[in-house]
C-alpha cells in the first residue's frame, strides 16, 4: 500500500514567512532568558561586595598605622605632632586627606579607615568594566575583565585595608581611562580631567612617575611617526608637572627647600637598608664583587618571577604577558600591549632612587598595583577567545583559587591572631599601656583615639623602666622594635621583661602583652 499520501497530509509546508516568524518567537524567547548585560555586572557586583565583607582586614598594624595617625592630627588640627614614622608618610597626603574625611563622616573608628579602600575597590570593578569595553568595544571581555578584578585576590584583601597602594592605582586607572577616551573622541576635556586624576594619585603613591615615562615615550613616538603633536598626552603630563611645581613652591615656604619631596623619598629609601637586595645594604654589598651578580640576579630572575609567576595574582600576569605578544605580532591593541609590557619592564629594572641605580626588590605582592588593571584587561582578551564551556571552567578555578589566595592572605596578616590581640586590647580600656611608637599608633586606633590617651611611649636607651607602675601593661613587638632601630631608633634593653616584676600576660602573633606586677 502507498502510505505517501496520508503522510504528506500531515506535514506542513515551510515557506520564507513562517521560516521568519519562527525566527520572530525564538528571538523573543531568547531575550526572555538570557541575562542581559546590566544583570550580570550587578551580580559581579554583589560578590564583589560579599568577597570583601567575607574576606574583611581591617587593620593590619603595618603602614596603616601610620596613616591612619597622621589622619587623626590632621582631624585634630595637629598634621604630624608627635609623629616618628618614616619621612615619606605625610607626603602621601590624599590618602591622609580621604581617610580624615572618612573620620569626619564615621568617627575615629577602625571602620572609618576602611571606608575609602572598600570604595575604590567597589568603583575599580565598573572601571575595569568600562575601559576594558572602551579598549575593546566587546561587552563579553569587559563582563569577564570586571569578573577577573573583583575575584583578584590582592585587590580583595586590600580593599579593608588602609594602605596607599590600591588607592594610588585606581586614581592611575581611571586618569588612563579619560586620557584614552580623549585619544578616541578628541576630547580636550577628557585629557585635561584624565591628567587632574594622574596628579591627584601621586599624593597617594609615586606611581604615576612610571605611567608619565610611559607617556613621554609614546609622545615622541606619535611625534616621530606621525608628525603629529598630541596634544592630549602633552596636557596631561603638563598638568601633573604644574601640580608637582605648585607643591614644591609650597614646600619651600615650608622647609626652604624645592626638591623637598624627592629628599624625602631618598630619605625613606635609606631607611628600608635590606629593599635593594634581599641581603646586605642600599648601597650594594661590602665586596664589589659580589654587587654585579647580585643586581643581574634581581633584575632578570627574582623581580620578573614574582611579577609574572606569583601565585597570589592567580598567574594573570603570565597569561597576560602571552596574550601581548599575540597581539604584537598581529599589530592589534598596541596602546594597550604597550601599558601592560611598560609597566612591567619598569617595576622589573627601574631605579627606585634619582641618586644610585636600586632597582626596587619586588617583595610584596601590592608592590605592582598598577600593573593589574592592564594584566585583567589582557587576560579576559585571552579568555575570550576559548570555547565556552572550557572558558567557564577556567573562570570556576580561577573562583576557587581566589579563594584559597584570600585564605592565605589572612595567614600572611596573621589575622586570626591580630584580631585577639585587638579584642585583648579593647576588653581592658583601664589599662595604662607603654609601648613603642609604631605599636602605639596601633594601639591609639583601637581605643578610637578616646582622649586622654592611655597609651605611653617607650622611646630612647635612657628609657625609665620605674615610670612604670604596678598593673600597667608592656606591649612588645620584637619586629616592630628591630624596624625601627634600623630606622635610628634607639631603645632600652627589654631583656628586663623577663624579670620577676613583670608577668607575660598574652602572646599572640609578635605581639607580647607583660604586665608589672611590682617595683
Amino acid at each position: 500500500m502507498d502510505y505517501s499520501f496520508s503522510y504528506n497530509c500531515n506535514v506542513k509546508v515551510v515557506t520564507p514567512q513562517t521560516n521568519a516568524f519562527v525566527k520572530m518567537k525564538l528571538n523573543q524567547l531568547i531575550k526572555t532568558t538570557v541575562i542581559k548585560t546590566p544583570h550580570i555586572l550587578y551580580l559581579i557586583l554583589v560578590l564583589t561586595i560579599f568577597m570583601r565583607l567575607y574576606f574583611r582586614f581591617g587593620h593590619v598594624f603595618s603602614d596603616d598605622a601610620y596613616y591612619d595617625f597622621l589622619s587623626y592630627t590632621l582631624f585634630n588640627g595637629e598634621f604630624t605632632k608627635d609623629f616618628l614614622g618614616a619621612p615619606v608618610f605625610p607626603l602621601r597626603i590624599n590618602i591622609i586627606f580621604l581617610t580624615t574625611c572618612a573620620y569626619y563622616i564615621f568617627g575615629t573608628t577602625e571602620l572609618a579607615a576602611m571606608f575609602f579602600p572598600m570604595l575604590f575597590s567597589l568603583c575599580n570593578i565598573l572601571l575595569t568594566y568600562h575601559l576594558a569595553k572602551l579598549i575593546t568595544k566587546s561587552e563579553s571581555i569587559a563582563l569577564i575583565a570586571a569578573f577577573l578584578m573583583a575575584l583578584l585576590p590582592t585587590d580583595v584583601a586590600f580593599a579593608t585595608i588602609n594602605f596607599a597602594d590600591s588607592a594610588a592605582a585606581f586614581f592611575i586607572n581611571i586618569g588612563i581611562y579619560f586620557l584614552y577616551r580623549a585619544y578616541k573622541h578628541e576630547s580636550l576635556i577628557s585629557s585635561i580631567i584624565g591628567g587632574i586624576f594622574l596628579a591627584f594619585s601621586i599624593y597617594c603613591k609615586i606611581y604615576v612617575f612610571y605611567i608619565c615615562i610611559l607617556l613621554v615615550i609614546l609622545f615622541l613616538f606619535d611625534w616621530r611617526k606621525s608628525g603629529k603633536f598630541n596634544r592630549y598626552i602633552f596636557l596631561a603630563l603638563s598638568i601633573i608637572g604644574l601640580s608637582l611645581f605648585i607643591e614644591a613652591i609650597v614646600y619651600y615656604n615650608l622647609y626652604d627647600n624645592f626638591f623637598y619631596r624627592f629628599h624625602q623619598t631618598e630619605i625613606n629609601y635609606l631607611y628600608g637598608k635590606n629593599d635593594f637586595f634581599t641581603k646586605g645594604s642600599s648601597f650594594g654589598y661590602a665586596s664589589s664583587k659580589d654587587y654585579l651578580p647580585q643586581l643581574l640576579k634581581l633584575i632578570f630572575i627574582y623581580n620578573p618571577k614574582v611579577v609574572f609567576l606569583r601565585r597570589f595574582h592567580l598567574f594573570l600576569p603570565i597569561i597576560a604577558l602571552i596574550q601581548s605578544i599575540m597581539l604584537f605580532r598581529k599589530k592589534q591593541f598596541l596602546l594597550i600591549v604597550f601599558w601592560f609590557l611598560g609597566l612591567a619592564t619598569l617595576f622589573i629594572f627601574f631605579t627606585t632612587s634619582f641618586q644610585a641605580y636600586r632597582p626596587q626588590v619586588l617583595r610584596f605582592s601590592w608592590y605592582i598595583f598598577p600593573l593589574f588593571m592592564p594584566a585583567v584587561i589582557l587576560s579576559a582578551m585571552f579568555l575570550s577567545k576559548i570555547k565556552v564551556k572550557i572558558r567557564v571552567g577556567l573562570l570556576i578555578l580561577y573562583f576557587l583559587g581566589s579563594l584559597i589566595m584570600c585564605n592565605v592572605y589572612r595567614d600572611y596578616f596573621n589575622l586570626e591572631e591580630m584580631n585577639q590581640f585587638k579584642e585583648v586590647i579593647r576588653n581592658y580600656p583601664e589599662k595604662l599601656i607603654f609601648t613603642d611608637h609604631y605599636s602605639k599608633y596601633s594601639v591609639d586606633l583601637l581605643d578610637d583615639y578616646n582622649q586622654p590617651l592611655r597609651t605611653r611611649r617607650i622611646l630612647g636607651n635612657n628609657f625609665q623602666w620605674n615610670s612604670i607602675q604596678p598593673g600597667d601593661w608592656i606591649i612588645y613587638h620584637e619586629k616592630h622594635i628591630k624596624e625601627l632601630e634600623s630606622q635610628n631608633h634607639s631603645f632600652p634593653d627589654f631583656e628586663i621583661l623577663k624579670n620577676p616584676d613583670y608577668n607575660k600576660l598574652f602572646q599572640t602573633g609578635y605581639f607580647e602583652i607583660y604586665e608589672k606586677i611590682s617595683d
